[in-house]
């Protein structure tokens, strides 16, 4: 019998918003996301995707150890340079990487017929959020997870033509705010700031504090920090639009 794979927190809740059918998991590293959502019934074919031969290998063999090599087609690809349009893949999932590198390899999107995107960013949150607006990719779901100590926020897009309406006006409702809230939603996430949920509001919690400690060791010094102002201001006004104390 084959023994069914067990996923961190933050990986599991990857998983969780995948929808399609077909699913290119992209910097798949050792294959465990690729194989639970076979074993889960929630996708019939994967290709599991990574630049770096070493990681690919062991997935391959872990693949192979559950006895899955039919339904998970392992393929050494830089982003999504190996995936093809006969592939008919559905979602694509980016997990572990900066929301930067993310924004490259998303670049590629164009000639593929992908419907769905889940994304796990460890940084440029931001940037990566506007970047799928301009693309025509509308966010839909959102959650962060908190793991190790550390908070991860994890959305699923889709492409406008096919979100409903009402995630369509919500979103346009976001992106037509002032400049200054925009910037919020972008930072922090429509709808984690909708839901005011609960790790979003602890980790905007805790950036205040470390960056009031950070201004006043500055101020000491009788030095300056743009980008620490400006940050603290954008965490000030998340704080107001979720009402925090």
């Amino acid at each position: 019998m084959m023994e069914a794979v067990s996923l961190s927190n933050r990986l599991q809740t990857v998983a969780d918003m995948v929808t399609g059918r077909r699913v290119a998991d992209i910097g798949c590293d050792h294959g465990f996301v690729s194989i639970y959502l076979v074993q889960a019934k929630k996708a019939d074919h994967v290709l599991a995707a990574d630049v770096r031969p070493g990681p690919l290998s062991r997935a391959q063999q872990h693949i192979k150890e559950v006895q899955l090599t039919p339904y998970i087609e392992t393929r050494l690809s830089d982003g999504l340079a190996g995936v093809t349009p006969e592939d008919r893949v559905d979602t694509v999932i980016l997990a572990g990487m900066g929301g930067r590198l993310m924004r490259r390899i998303l670049g590629e999107l164009d000639r593929l017929p992908v419907q769905e995107l889940v994304l796990q960013p460890q940084s440029e949150w931001e940037e990566l959020r506007a970047f799928l607006y301009e693309q025509a990719y509308l966010i839909v779901e959102e959650n962060m997870v908190l793991e190790e100590g550390k908070y991860y926020p994890v959305l699923r897009a889709v492409r406008k033509e096919t979100a409903a309406k009402g995630q369509i006006a919500f979103i346009e409702a976001c992106e037509n705010l002032p400049a200054e809230k925009r910037q919020v939603m972008h930072a922090f996430g429509p709808y984690l700031m909708q839901e005011k949920n609960e790790q979003l509001v602890s980790y905007i919690q805790k950036e205040q504090q470390k960056f009031t400690k950070i201004l006043k060791m500055i101020e000491q010094h009788q030095s300056s920090s743009d980008e620490a102002v400006s940050r603290k201001k954008m965490l000030d006004l998340a704080a107001a639009m979720l009402d925090l104390a």
